[in-house]
């Protein structure tokens, strides 16, 4: 806001003066002022008439006619803001692709042309599971893309700045992929579109997630033996399916060679899917049980956060120790919103407490299974 003690009466109302702003530098004859190694700060008007403005960090060098319509002022254009996006996705790209040729265990494969010294075992992989990279690539990142995509357009739509879906290639695990983000100012949503933003990405992933899994499970071939020494444990969701296609088979854990692109992209899905939607901090889940609980989240919060340590503790399972630390940056309790007291409405709370289920029937709890 603007000083009114530095106003002056006699002067016209677009003058320096009038506008809180030294006069020392502006030339005294009439057109435009003279170019100052002093930055001016941009002014800009309310609907109201209130005069606001902005940051000391945005610096201009001359001052805006009152009279003119001022744009917001863009920092970054949108060509640089899409730049690095698009970079992590075809990196993620290659990265799941990579990893689906190797069969999913690419250290496997590294550590073979090393031991041999020779690249021919990473020439054989490609030329036996190329197809099969190119399968679980597309798979998973088409819904990674639907989960992301899904609170990128709810965001836009209630005018919440947020940033392009942001991927994370990891080529050196069984994945290829630490997943997706995508960065906005959720201080700006108020509880309703807090809610919506949350929700909306879960749904959309798993929209395709289903399908994928179901043709995955169908594809099984579960009389291979379980080599490879690295098992994928079932969710609940996922061992649903495999008890209707295949009744026989009791087991927890799809091993390595029995794996195939389209169950091992479901798998991951749903594992993000799961993992995302834990109601904690700013997590999926995070605004979700916020606009379910306003403040009442942080002790489910809370409470999760001791359980998952405890749980780490006992079965010394590592993807909790990442999921802990994780947490603890980002700080286990969901900020306010721009208004707590907006109301949801009983459609979207019985859809959020239904959306709780998401990590039961998607996580699995000990997620890997190791047998060397």
């Amino acid at each position: 806001m603007l000083d009114p003690e530095r106003s002056e009466s006699n002067s016209p109302p677009d003058s320096p003066s009038r506008l809180g702003l030294p006069t020392e530098s502006f030339a005294e004859t009439s057109g435009d002022p003279p170019l100052s190694p002093q930055p001016w700060v941009m002014v800009q008007f309310s609907p109201e008439g209130d005069g606001i403005a902005s940051p000391p960090a945005a610096t201009f060098d001359r001052v805006v006619d009152m009279d003119d319509e001022v744009e917001p002022y863009d920092v970054e254009p949108t060509r640089n803001r899409w730049r690095w996006p698009v970079i992590l996705f075809f990196l993620t790209v290659a990265s799941t692709i990579w990893v689906g040729i190797c069969g999913w265990s690419p250290l496997s494969v590294i550590e073979l042309c090393l031991a041999n010294m020779s690249f021919m075992p990473l020439r054989q992989a490609i030329l036996a599971n190329w197809f099969s990279g190119l399968l679980y690539s597309f798979f998973l990142l088409a819904i990674l893309m639907a989960h992301e995509l899904g609170h990128y357009f709810v965001a836009r739509w209630y005018r919440v700045p947020a940033t392009p879906p942001i991927f994370l290639p990891f080529p050196i695990n069984s994945i290829g992929t630490m997943g997706a983000v995508i960065a906005m100012r959720g201080h700006e949503a108020n509880r309703k579109q807090i809610f919506d933003i949350g929700i909306a990405g879960p749904l959309a992933g798993l929209v395709l997630a289903f399908p994928v899994a179901i043709m995955g499970a169908w594809q099984l071939d579960l009389s291979l033996p379980k080599g490879g020494g690295l098992g994928f444990e079932i969710p609940l969701a996922m061992r649903w399916m495999i008890t209707l296609m295949h009744p026989d088979y009791s087991g927890q854990v799809i091993w390595l060679s029995q794996l195939n692109p389209a169950f091992t992209a479901a798998w991951v899905a749903l594992l993000v899917t799961g993992l995302n939607m834990m109601p904690v901090s700013q997590l999926d889940g995070g605004h979700v049980t916020y606009g379910l609980f306003v403040r009442h989240a942080h002790w489910i919060s809370y409470t999760l956060l001791i359980f998952a340590i405890a749980y780490m503790v006992y079965q010394q399972v590592l993807i909790m120790i990442l999921m802990v630390v994780l947490l603890l940056l980002m700080g286990p309790t969901h900020p306010p919103t721009s208004d707590d007291t907006v109301k949801l409405g009983w459609p979207r709370t019985a859809l959020g407490l239904a959306s709780l289920l998401i990590p039961v029937l998607c996580f699995p709890p000990n997620v890997f299974k190791f047998n060397f």
